[in-house]
């Protein structure tokens, strides 16, 4: 079940509008482990190609990404609390809900969220 506060609804719902995929990210960025922390956190992601940190487009060389939250376990929370733009965002474990904070949060390709909560 997808929970989304009001206040974040209607950028949320442009994003959502952006679901097709309209140019594949350079790295691929997964989520470690059913571990909370924070989003700007290298040690939390693994990417593919090994290059940059933290899924975030121009970091690491011009590079443009697609962040994976997928892992499963315990319930977890990823806090976006910065400025970030990637190219699109699965949500994907049951186990994880996203914390949009202050910041700027964009997804130029859109967002996919199954079962789980962005907030």
């Amino acid at each position: 079940m997808k929970t989304i506060l009001p206040r974040r609804a209607s950028v949320f719902a442009v994003l959502l509008a952006g679901c097709a995929i309209s140019h594949a990210a350079t790295v691929t960025s997964t989520w470690t482990s059913a571990t909370s922390g924070v989003w700007n956190d290298d040690a939390r992601w693994t990417n593919s190609p090994l290059q940059g940190g933290f899924p975030n487009n121009g970091s690491g060389g011009g590079a443009t990404y697609g962040a994976v939250i997928n892992a499963v376990g315990t319930n977890y929370t990823v806090t976006l609390g910065t400025n970030i733009t990637i190219e699109a965002l699965t949500l994907s474990s049951v186990n994880a809900t996203v914390n949009h904070t202050p910041g700027t949060f964009t997804a130029t390709a859109g967002v996919a969220c199954r079962r789980e909560r962005f907030k």
